[in-house]
């Protein structure tokens, strides 16, 4: 696992670099990964309440930094963002395609990179 301190010194702003749109994960999907069952992003209040769900990393700051579903460290400013070890993005625990919604309950912290590798499938044992 990556420790946020990998990542040199933290700033408590966003990174200046704009996020990079979501690439779907094959061709055909309707929907893009990281996006709600309609297909548009999550409200901000969803991403808030997805990031408060994820564990706390003990001596750092939990504004900054979390561990999403896998244990992987992520940072609160790299949601969406590709190109980055810390970019996350919110995932549905029983995908969309499997009849998951997205309630609360359903949705998980996870980076990007393993978002792509879980896909559709449910459950999900991979790394």
């Amino acid at each position: 696992m990556l420790e946020p301190s990998e990542r040199g010194v933290v700033s408590q702003t966003p990174p200046e670099s704009p996020a990079l749109p979501a690439q779907a994960a094959r061709p055909g999907d309707a929907r893009l990964p990281g996006t709600m069952a309609s297909g548009e992003p999550f409200p901000d209040r969803i991403v808030d309440a997805v990031w408060e769900r994820a564990a706390e990393i003990p001596g750092f700051d939990p504004q900054l930094w979390r561990l999403d579903a896998r244990n992987e460290a992520i940072c609160r400013f790299d949601h969406g963002v590709t190109g980055t070890p810390f970019g996350w993005e919110i995932d549905h625990v029983v995908p969309v395609s499997l009849g998951g919604t997205d309630a609360l309950a359903n949705l998980q912290a996870l980076r990007i990179a393993t978002n792509r590798r879980k896909g559709d499938t449910w459950p999900w044992h991979g790394p």
